[in-house]
C-alpha cells in the first residue's frame, strides 16, 4: 500500500509540474516567482526568445528542488551566440542558466553521476522546428512537453525520490 501510494504521490507530482512547465497551468501559490506578462504562467522557453520565460522556468525548477529540500543549488549562467535563419535579423547572444543540484555521498563524495535535460524549447524560429507550418515571420509558441519537458520533470522525479535516500 505504501509503494502503491508513493507511486501515485510521485505521478501526481510529475503530473503537475509538467503541466505548470509547460504552461498549462499556473505556478502553485507560495512560489516566490511572478511573471506580469504572462500572470505567472511559463507560456514559452523559447531557445531564442523569451528570455524571462526561460528564467521563469528555472526559477520554478529552482523552487521544487528547494522545496524537495536540496541546498546545494547553483544557477550556471552562460550565453550562445544564436544565428536566426531570417535575412534582417542579426545573430545575437543568448543567455541560458543551468541549475545543478549536489547530492554528496557519504562515504565517496568524489564520484559523481549527471543526470540532466533541457528545459528551453524549439519555437517555429528555430532549424529544428518540426511542427506545424507556419509563414516565414510568423512565431508560434511551442510548450515543448517532449522538447524537453517529460526529461526535465524526469529529473525532478528522482530528486523526489532520493530526497528521502542517502548516498555512500
Amino acid at each position: 500500500k505504501d509503494m502503491e501510494k508513493d507511486q501515485d504521490e510521485l505521478l501526481s507530482f510529475c503530473k503537475t509540474s509538467l503541466k505548470i512547465l509547460i504552461g498549462d497551468e499556473r505556478v502553485p501559490k507560495g512560489c516566490p516567482i511572478t511573471n506580469p506578462e504572462s500572470g505567472d504562467a511559463i507560456i514559452d522557453r523559447s531557445v531564442i526568445f523569451r528570455e524571462n520565460q526561460r528564467t521563469l522556468a528555472v526559477d520554478y525548477l529552482e523552487y521544487l528542488a528547494r522545496d524537495l529540500g536540496y541546498t546545494d543549488i547553483i544557477r550556471q549562467k552562460w550565453t550562445q551566440t544564436s544565428f536566426p535563419r531570417f535575412p534582417g535579423i542579426n545573430s545575437c547572444e543568448v543567455p541560458y542558466e543551468n541549475l545543478i543540484v549536489t547530492i554528496k555521498g557519504s562515504e565517496l563524495p568524489q564520484e559523481t553521476i549527471i543526470v540532466g535535460a533541457h528545459y528551453d524549447v524549439q519555437n517555429s524560429f528555430s532549424k529544428a522546428w518540426r511542427g506545424r507550418e507556419h509563414g516565414p515571420d510568423e512565431y508560434a509558441v511551442t510548450d515543448g512537453a517532449d522538447d524537453n519537458g517529460s526529461g526535465v520533470i524526469g529529473c525532478m522525479a528522482l530528486l523526489k525520490k532520493f530526497a528521502y535516500q542517502s548516498f555512500k
